[in-house]
Order: C-alpha cells, then sequence, then structure tokens
C-alpha cells in the first residue's frame, strides 16, 4: 500500500517539473551582475534607476522616470509652520504599530499637540535660534546645548542640518521628538536627550526617526540616551 501511494504522488508531482523560463533565468543574472557592479563601482551608485535598468530588456520597465520632488539646497531659507503632532504619530504607526502611541500622546503639556514642521529648505540651529521663544526652545544650564522643548518635524521638501559642534537636546518633560520625512544631516554633530531631575514623562524617552521619503546623511553623528515612546 505505501508503494503504491508512492507511485501515485510521484505521478502527481511530475508534471509540476516545468522546464526553465530561460528569460526569467538571464534576467536574474542580469541583476545579479547588476548587484555586484553597484558594489565595486561608485560611479554606478550615482546613476539614475531609468539609467541602470536601460540594458535590462524588460518591457515594463520601458520609459521609467525618476520619481522627484523639491529639495532643498545649499542654504535655502527654512519655511516654518506649527502643525498637530498626532499626523507625524498616525504616520508612524502605520509602519511600527500603535503599542507607543498613548505615551508618546501623553509625554509634555497636558493637552499639548503642537508640533514644530519645517516645510521647505535646510534648517540649521543658527537659523532655528532667533526664530523660537524660551517655551520651544531653551538651553541646557550645564552645557549651553539648545534644548527643543516641541516634537520637530522635518517635512518632505526640507532638510534639518547639524554641523560640527551643534548639540540639540529633546527635551523628556515636554515629550520632545524629531520625525524627519524629507532629509536629515548630522555632520559632527549630535542630537540627545534632555532630562529634568524633576521630569514627569517617566515613560517616555525622546527619539529620531526618518520614515516615507526620508533620507539620512550622518558623519562622525551622535546619538545619546534616545529611545523610542
Amino acid at each position: 500500500m505505501a508503494a503504491a501511494v508512492g507511485v501515485c504522488l510521484f505521478a502527481i508531482a511530475q508534471p509540476l517539473a516545468a522546464s526553465p523560463d530561460w528569460d526569467l533565468v538571464g534576467l536574474r543574472k542580469q541583476l545579479t551582475d547588476l548587484s555586484a557592479a553597484l558594489r565595486e563601482d561608485e560611479g554606478l551608485r550615482t546613476m539614475s534607476v531609468p539609467d541602470l535598468v536601460a540594458g535590462l530588456g524588460v518591457p515594463e520597465l520601458d520609459g521609467l522616470e525618476t520619481v522627484s520632488h523639491s529639495v532643498a539646497h545649499g542654504n535655502d531659507p527654512a519655511t516654518l509652520a506649527w502643525t498637530d503632532k498626532r499626523h507625524a504619530i498616525a504616520a508612524m504607526s502605520q509602519i511600527y504599530g500603535d503599542n507607543d502611541n498613548l505615551r508618546t500622546m501623553s509625554a509634555g503639556r497636558e493637552g499639548d499637540t503642537e508640533a514644530l514642521e519645517i516645510r521647505a529648505g535646510v534648517l540649521t540651529l543658527d537659523q532655528l535660534r532667533p526664530r523660537m521663544t524660551a517655551r520651544h526652545l531653551g538651553r541646557d544650564r550645564t552645557t549651553g546645548a539648545d534644548v527643543l522643548r516641541v516634537p520637530l518635524i522635518v517635512g518632505r521638501d526640507a532638510t534639518l542640518r547639524l554641523n560640527a559642534g551643534d548639540v540639540l537636546k529633546l527635551s523628556n518633560n515636554d515629550g520632545a521628538f524629531l520625525v524627519n520625512f524629507g532629509r536629515l544631516e548630522i555632520v559632527g554633530g549630535e542630537i540627545s536627550a534632555f532630562r529634568n531631575d524633576d521630569e514627569t514623562s517617566k515613560e517616555f524617552a525622546p527619539f529620531v526617526t526618518s520614515i516615507g521619503s526620508g533620507t539620512v546623511h550622518l558623519s562622525d553623528a551622535t546619538f545619546r540616551n534616545l529611545g523610542f515612546g
């Protein structure tokens, strides 16, 4: 009986062994070769995706165009606006889940949902200081570092740039965090958490995250005492 079952199974399985799709095999080899070339040739990594795939012979990719959006360059003046931090929290929950939403929402001043958004342009700490009051940007009396007292959102068309020696502290008491949808550049700078002895948000830790179209450029950057939610 066991032998009969084995023969039956073999008879059913036999027709499923189809011949290879040689076009697909060839495409896989081309993609493998392309991946190897990208690892070895830095110049290729500067090319657009349409240029890279142009020689693959895939009709579905014909006419592929690079998706572009407005990107902040140089010293374009930053456009700042106030927004609701719940928009950023909702976007994060789509990726990370909603386990930390309540703690993130309840951190800071009761009933306060405001967040500072960089809508466009490039923002540095030198540019931020004169545009903020002590209510939203304070000073660490011990180190003199800037202490952000409100959530900061880097918009899709904006850049936050921390240069060498810049230190941005996110206030635990005020529920500060940083969400990047645009570009975050830290070259020799630091982002860390700031906690008072009488901290009120004991279940919350300031955090930095980049989601959606956000990109991050780090060089000799430092992160200290951060968490998530």
